[in-house]
């Protein structure tokens, strides 16, 4: 992290002063912040909700969003962009590859700006994500993934069964056009030896609060992730 020796300082109404960090580079200071500059070199401070722990009493207004921001007194740490948006909810379901022949866990992690599927081996314990996965579109009944191994794709996907079947409706992660549905007999499933005679797998539980997102495995923790405030 490169941080400038310089401070923004803020005094308001006779009230203690706060300072914010600057920071030399975007990606350590992502939108939104307040473009500043310090002598010859560009600085970036954060801006945020004004209900973030990091809050200073300074304000700015976006035009271009007619959004009134907090001058942040340094970028909080998340593992997911904050200009994602609050996280609102998780679907959980088995997700297989277009071949058919993979399967694992499919999460869909639902924020206010998009939806980002992950991959969850059926057997590990680790969980990484790629923000190139993430898309922002209309439709929120993305619960699904599917993964196509030769492309090293995940396509978001809509879920449906019956007593028989199991559907897998895929979707351009760009445009959110539907592109194909996939259909599989749950005699396939159970041959395999699917986990659960549910895609809609009841295996993942979660809790989530204003900052942190914990995923749990038939009741053990699993995954825990750090969210944005406010």
């Amino acid at each position: 992290m490169s941080v400038l020796t310089q401070r923004l300082h803020i005094k308001k109404n006779g009230a203690s002063e706060q300072t914010a960090l600057i920071y030399s580079t975007i990606g350590e200071c992502p939108a939104p912040n307040l473009k500043v500059t310090v002598g010859n070199v560009a600085g970036y401070i954060k801006l945020g909700s004004v209900n973030n722990s990091n809050a200073t009493s300074g304000r700015v207004h976006l035009n271009g969003e007619g959004k009134d921001y907090a001058i942040l007194s340094q970028a909080s740490e998340a593992d997911f962009p904050e200009e994602w948006g609050r996280f609102l909810t998780i679907k959980f379901s088995m997700t297989r590859s277009i071949n058919r022949r993979e399967y694992a866990y499919g999460w869909c992690l639902h924020f206010e700006n998009g939806e980002l599927p992950i991959i969850v081996g059926y057997k590990d314990t680790k969980v990484s994500f790629n923000r190139k996965y993430f898309h922002t579109t209309i439709h929120r009944n993305y619960d699904s993934a599917s993964y196509i191994k030769t492309l090293q794709m995940i396509l978001p996907s809509y879920i449906a069964e019956n007593s028989e079947i199991s559907y897998w409706t895929t979707y351009d992660p760009d445009s959110g056009e539907q592109l194909n549905t996939d259909i599989m007999p749950k005699s396939t499933m159970a041959a395999w030896g699917w986990p659960n005679t549910s895609i809609r797998t009841s295996d993942f539980t979660y809790t989530a609060t204003s900052q942190q997102l914990k995923i749990y495995k038939k009741g053990k923790l699993f995954k825990t992730f750090k969210l944005w405030e406010g």
